[in-house]
This record gives structure tokens, C-alpha cells and sequence, in this order.
């Protein structure tokens, strides 16, 4: 059984909003955490890389690029809630699509060495239904 920390999708569908797609991400991890603690996000569908500066972070009613990400130290991704990937929807996506997610974030209050954060890893892969938003 796989524990909710190393989860980043939960089976949610992926969404079509006009000519882009709404990838459901959830916060692997079992606080709240800063925005700015996000290192990266990788993503394939269907086994195709989606280049990061193309997509969006939706979160708490806001989008944000990835290279946004790091000065958002106010800002959190609360763990409850569901978060987006909004990305130009590739040519061929139909009513399934699998969709592989790597997420790295830092950990601020679990040090792993002298002013050195814990970063966490988390991969996922799921076919997921699309739907019409």
C-alpha cells in the first residue's frame, strides 16, 4: 500500500479547459508548505516531457509559473487541497492519458546537514480519464 506522502496525483481526472489541460497534482507531503519549497516539477504524457516553462501552477485560486516559485515564501499549497498543472494540450489527447509527475520540494524544518534542507523526491505514474472542465 503506498503511503498519501509519496502520491502526487489521486486518481483525479485530468481536465480540458479550452485548448489547455488541467493536470490534478496533490501536496505529497503531510503539512502545508510554502510554494517557494518547490525545487522542481517534471511531467510526461504518454510518455512525452512537457517542457516546464509551458505550464502553471494552480493553486489557491492563483497561477504561477514554475520560476515564480521560489520567492513565494507567503504563499502555501495547503495539503487538503487539490492543485493544477496547466499545460497547452498536446495534438491526440483523448478520453485517457497517462500522465507521469515528479515532484522535488524541500523540508525547512528537518535539516540534513549544516544550514541543508531534507529534499523529497516523489514520481508517479497514472492513466487518467480527461474530461471537459
Amino acid at each position: 500500500m503506498t503511503s498519501f506522502t509519496d502520491m502526487v496525483m489521486d486518481g483525479s481526472p485530468v481536465l480540458r479547459d479550452g485548448d489547455d489541460l488541467l493536470v490534478p497534482l496533490r501536496l505529497p507531503w503531510y503539512r502545508s508548505l510554502a510554494l517557494s519549497t518547490f525545487e522542481g516539477l517534471d511531467l510526461s504524457l504518454n510518455g512525452t516531457a512537457i517542457d516546464p516553462a509551458t505550464v502553471r501552477l494552480e493553486v489557491n485560486g492563483h497561477s504561477y509559473a514554475l520560476a515564480e516559485l521560489a520567492d513565494l515564501t507567503e504563499k502555501f499549497w495547503f495539503m487538503q487541497d487539490t492543485g493544477y498543472v496547466r499545460l497547452p494540450a498536446p495534438e491526440g489527447v483523448g478520453g485517457c492519458v497517462e500522465v507521469a509527475a515528479s515532484t522535488r520540494q524541500r523540508i525547512p524544518y528537518i535539516l540534513v546537514g549544516p544550514d541543508q534542507c531534507m529534499v523529497k523526491h516523489t514520481h508517479q505514474t497514472l492513466a487518467l480519464e480527461v474530461q471537459d472542465a
